[in-house]
């Protein structure tokens, strides 16, 4: 069976590199940034978030079978060097470090608050606990990080099972449950509350909360069978974690009406509260806290593994490379948590601005990655004549044209020029550095 052709050791079983995957996508976007996805969108979630994660399964598909053809090349930034060359390497390798650096920055913001309100204790105290501790996890081992990694997004993954069946036994029967809901159900008002338009313009959000899943080909490296890792995460994992997405964000709109839902206030709480639970919402802040510590995690390991092979291709500092006795490249993982907390320091100069430039910034960044993924698919496809690949070349065309039409549809809105300008800056000066940093 062929594995990557890196120094990392091979520890990491296809359940926890599954896990690995989960914990980079269940993330406070979905349990807090969903209430604006709901009053624009209204039962059209289902039908919008269904087209979502069909998109992401094909994306993940596509990843599979690059690791399948060729399982030594490493992560699918990998597999996009030794499809389309080392400038192509470079610019998705250094873009895929920066998206995750970002989101690490934007969820190390968002601990403050979160932390404040479950403790009382100021936020600066939780933010800087945290990233130490997730720090010292990621620097123990791999299967340390994948372990803790694992009980932290089962748990996640639990609250969300926990909510669907709390919600459906409090609709159905309230007087067995013992907890009292309007049962809303499916009203005019909600079918479409801001119209087609609104509702349509929320897609490429909706595709922002499902990204993270290809941390699997990362994490695959760590694996003894990365096929059947990234196959596993390809297969089962994206249609389970986008039916839990729809289903408890369907369910909360047959509980709460669309009105009552606030912008910053998460729609599981006010679910919640609609149900007569009155400690909903500081359970919630817990599982929300949860979820941030889980990405914030899962980012400083895919960025970390990234910077270690962008090294092992010179195309980072050599002494990313360095293992330490237990397989760890303890290098790229301080320089990821420095680079992590410079981006979480700029949003706390600017709150506001800084918070949302991260959040922007990753979205756009992680979707021209995949753009060069699919593009990998097709280059590599191009000649071959194996049964099925005019399939697979296909399916990734359509994926790649699913993506470009997505970020069109965010430079052709007001509120997205100013984030696709940031983007395609941060795309041009990879692209200068890769081609001075490559000319020969």
């Amino acid at each position: 069976m062929s594995t990557p052709s890196s120094g990392l050791r091979h520890t990491l079983s296809p359940r926890l590199v599954g896990m690995i995957a989960v914990g980079g996508v269940i993330g406070a976007g979905l349990f807090v940034g969903s209430t604006s996805f709901l009053r624009q969108t209204g039962f059209l979630i289902i039908p919008l978030y269904t087209i979502a994660i069909l998109l992401m399964i094909a994306q993940m598909r596509t990843l599979a079978h690059m690791t399948a053809h060729k399982p030594e090349a490493g992560s699918f930034i990998g597999q996009i060097r030794n499809a389309l060359g080392a400038r192509a390497g470079f610019i998705a390798g250094w873009a895929y470090v920066l998206y995750w650096c970002a989101t690490a920055g934007s969820e190390i913001i968002a601990i403050g608050p979160l932390f404040n309100q479950l403790t009382g204790l100021p936020g600066t105290i939780g933010m800087v606990g945290l990233v130490a501790l997730t720090l010292v996890t990621n620097l123990i081992s791999a299967r340390a990080y994948a372990s803790g990694e694992a009980a932290l997004s089962l748990t996640k993954l639990g609250a969300l099972t926990l909510f669907i069946a709390v919600g459906v036994l409090s609709w159905l029967w309230p007087s067995l449950s013992g907890i009292h809901t309007s049962n809303v159900g499916i009203t005019t008002a909600s079918l479409v509350p801001a119209g087609i338009g609104a509702a349509l313009a929320t897609l490429p959000l909706l595709i922002q909360t499902l990204t993270g899943f290809e941390i699997a080909t990362v994490a695959a490296m760590e694996s003894p069978d990365p096929v059947r890792s990234v196959s596993h995460a390809a297969r089962r994992l994206v249609p389970q974690v986008g039916f839990l997405h729809v289903a408890s964000l369907a369910l909360v709109l047959t509980i709460v009406p669309i009105t009552a839902l606030q912008p910053g206030h998460s729609p599981f709480t006010t679910a919640l509260s609609h149900m007569g639970i009155p400690v909903g919402a500081r359970i919630l802040t817990a599982i929300v806290l949860v979820a941030v510590t889980s990405c914030l995690n899962s980012a400083l390991f895919a960025a970390s593994r990234v910077l270690y092979e962008l090294a092992e291709t010179r195309d980072a500092p050599a002494n990313c490379r360095v293992l330490s006795a237990s397989g760890v490249p303890t290098r790229a993982v301080l320089y990821t948590a420095i680079l992590e907390c410079a981006v979480a320091g700029l949003g706390i100069l600017s709150p506001h601005d800084g918070y949302i430039m991260a959040l922007s910034l990753s979205a756009m960044l992680i979707m021209f990655t995949y753009l060069f993924a699919n593009a990998a698919q097709i280059r590599r496809l191009s000649t071959a004549t194996s049964p099925g690949d005019a399939s697979r070349r296909i399916l990734a065309a359509l994926t790649f044209l699913g993506f470009s039409l997505t970020l069109l549809s965010i430079a052709f809105t007001p509120a997205g020029r100013n984030d696709c300008l940031l983007s395609v800056s941060t795309m041009a000066i990879l692209w200068i550095l890769a081609y001075f940093t490559h000319r020969r």
